[in-house]
């Protein structure tokens, strides 16, 4: 089967200056030492964005069981 999504592992990095969470797929670089996220996560409620984080960061592993 065709893979029609970034593949994993993907990571939570952190949280930014702005409280947003960044979310990192597999790894990959563009002329520089950090990786290019791949998805912020933004809004008001803190306990949202880490459980919308975490949910992102899973999505892989999610896929590749439903596709078994």
């Amino acid at each position: 089967m065709e893979t029609k999504h970034t593949p994993g592992p993907w990571f939570v990095m952190g949280i930014d200056g702005n409280g947003d969470i960044q979310v990192s797929g597999h790894p990959f670089y563009i002329g520089h030492s950090d990786p290019l996220y791949h998805c912020i996560v933004t809004g008001n409620n803190e306990a949202e964005r880490k459980a919308n984080a975490a949910l992102i960061a899973a999505a892989p592993e999610t896929a590749a069981e439903r596709d078994k």
